[in-house]
């Protein structure tokens, strides 16, 4: 321990000196992305990629200005990544890893702009105990992208505000059109660093340089080309906002805003509490840290709550439910809020040891990966995720003996739609009927074929939905049903099997003979 300590210390050393903490940040936090990759592969080598992680990678197969769900960024991120690296689930989960960490670099950027060396290190390690830069983090979808993203916004619109250079507010208006271009939810933060803009105490001076307009001209540019999509496809993405997050009654839509707060807080309780036991603010600090006197950190702290507060008064309004997965791009300013008051001291002894705590957590965890690998075998808490790359070897088998054509189109449940697609090798898209409104035409499942795929308490599912496509020109006597019962096993241990339904249905134009 003493020397684990003097370790922590060292690195503390590092970490405020002027000639060596930006490296040391950056050695530091490349560290952290590979520990915390490493304990995504060991913890999760008992399940397959989550079903958000596997759509996006389904989507990235054909690049494109949108998609059913979402906007075109998280796509476009993982198809640029898996043409360097080979596609493992191992790889993905370093992308995701990779994405938060850049998040918190750009923080630690933030913070060197507002808080003394001993503060910002404080502040990254608070954010490094966070978990939405961890465990939350490697589950790659809409919301865990936007962390670089809004991060990026956020250090690049501070900059531009400060020094109205045209370079920085280039920059940032290309983050914020990015932004949009991972989740149409980022127009929070754009309001929020606008009220922030017109708090600020040299307001006049920003606004009437060409920064804002610059700013505002290249995010508009950037999510144009999306813009006409949106309209040439129907809006699809605004369909399946709406299905998806409409509340079934106002009463419901109040529920999720009285708890969005409690439930965002909690996750970021721990190593909030911890920062206010090493440091102990008097009722002044806390006071001056809930409403400060200096301008520049009052619209910071604008900056940060308005994404915060805005869900919890759009909620009723718009009859829409609000998850605290919302918030999970929204901490970038968090040290900076908290810890700005020079009424608030730090100690060099305490920050060495919660410096120490940053370091053992991810090791300790990592430790227990196998372990947590076990329980979610025996649990069968991920249910499905287990068996997509089995599924897959499943399908795949079956289709080459019997069709002998490459597979296009994988469907049925939309999970498993989803997950499977991930793991065949054709790289088929995924066909989906639920509320999401597939730009996949028709005409083309009956030129290509199709398998659905159905978990066997839903094969009702599967049969009713193969009638979709006996329109479509395929014969129903080549169309074939089976079963199979899959079970993980790991470390000699077995977990719960679980049942599908699958229905292959071969190409119009298909001319060999099923057995």
């Amino acid at each position: 321990m003493l020397r684990l300590l003097t370790a922590s210390t060292r690195l503390v050393d590092a970490l405020v000196d002027p000639l060596r903490r930006e490296w040391t940040a950056v050695v530091v936090l490349s560290a952290y992305a590979c520990v915390w990759a490493l304990y995504g592969v060991t913890s999760k080598c008992t399940k397959n990629l989550n079903s958000d992680m596997a759509e996006i990678l389904d989507w990235s197969r054909a690049l494109d200005w949108g998609y059913a769900k979402h906007p075109p960024f998280a796509p476009w991120l993982v198809r640029a990544w898996f043409a360097v690296v080979p596609f493992t689930d191992g790889t993905y989960y370093l992308l995701a890893s990779i994405a938060a960490t850049v998040g918190l670099w750009f923080a630690w950027k933030v913070a060197g702009l507002y808080l003394d060396p001993q503060k910002r290190v404080l502040g990254l390690v608070m954010l490094m105990l966070v978990p939405f830069y961890n465990f939350f983090a490697l589950r790659l979808n809409a919301n865990t992208i936007l962390t670089p993203l809004w991060a990026a916004t956020t250090w690049w619109f501070l900059k531009s505000l400060e020094t109205r250079a045209l370079s920085y507010a280039l920059l940032a208006g290309l983050a914020a059109g990015l932004s949009m271009l991972g989740k149409y939810w980022s127009g929070v933060l754009i309001v929020a660093l606008f009220l922030a803009a017109l708090s600020y105490p040299h307001r006049k001076e920003y606004f009437s340089s060409w920064a804002p307009w610059v700013t505002g001209a290249i995010a508009t540019l950037v999510f144009l080309p999306h813009l006409a999509w949106l309209v040439a496809h129907d809006f699809p993405t605004l369909a399946y906002a709406k299905a998806s997050r409409t509340a079934p009654t106002y009463g419901r839509a109040l529920q999720s805003a009285f708890w969005y707060l409690p439930k965002v807080a909690a996750y970021v309780a721990a190593p909030v509490l911890m920062l206010f036991a090493a440091t102990r603010p008097s009722m002044i600090s806390v006071v001056d840290t809930v409403w400060p006197k200096d301008g520049t950190r009052r619209a910071l702290l604008i900056a940060f709550a308005v994404p915060h507060l805005l869900p919890v008064l759009i909620a009723v309004p718009l009859k829409s439910q609000v998850s605290p997965s919302f918030a999970i791009p929204t901490m970038t300013l968090l040290p900076v809020v908290l810890l700005s008051s020079p009424q608030l001291a730090v100690t060099r002894l305490v920050l060495d040891r919660l410096v120490l705590l940053a370091m053992v957590f991810p090791l300790a965890m990592l430790l227990l990966s196998p372990l947590i690998a076990l329980y979610i075998l025996k649990s069968g808490s991920v249910g499905s995720e287990a068996h997509y790359r089995m599924l897959a070897a499943n399908i795949e088998k079956h289709w080459n003996a019997t069709v002998g054509k490459p597979l296009r189109f994988v469907g049925g449940d939309p999970h498993l739609a989803y997950g499977v697609a991930a793991y065949l090798s054709d790289q088929p898209l995924p066909y989906v009927y639920d509320h999401v409104r597939s730009t996949i035409q028709r005409s083309e499942i009956g030129q290509y074929g199709i398998v659905l795929v159905c978990g066997d308490t839903y094969a009702a599912d599967c049969r009713k939905n193969s009638k979709l496509f006996e329109g479509a020109g395929q014969a129903n006597a080549h169309i074939q049903f089976w079963t199979v019962s899959l079970a993980r096993r790991f470390a000699g241990v077995a977990g719960p099997a679980i049942g599908y339904y699958i229905v292959s249905i071969p190409p119009r134009s298909n001319e060999r003979k099923m057995p």
